[in-house]
């Protein structure tokens, strides 16, 4: 039995409610671990610019013009304006 199933398993009979809602969200989202694991690809960079945006946009909310905005936070999330 792979260790995956029988820690899946541990947690399913451990009668902890976290270690249950562990296990389901891991057997949810093997495919993507899996892919993660043989490919070292993951969508770190996509969440990080998300970041930047939401951090540029929360400290951009005096802004009066939307131009303003969408500049700051354009340049906040270019290799050049982030050097």
């Amino acid at each position: 039995m792979p260790s995956r199933f029988r820690f899946c398993d541990r947690c399913a009979v451990s009668g902890l409610s976290e270690l249950e809602r562990l296990a389901t969200a891991i057997e949810t989202r093997w495919p993507e671990i899996l892919a993660c694991i043989q490919t070292g690809i993951t969508n770190a960079g996509s969440e990080s610019t998300n970041r930047v945006i939401k951090i540029t946009v929360r400290d951009a909310c005096g802004f009066r013009n939307p131009e303003n905005q969408r500049l700051c936070t354009r340049c906040a999330t270019t290799r050049r304006g982030r050097a």
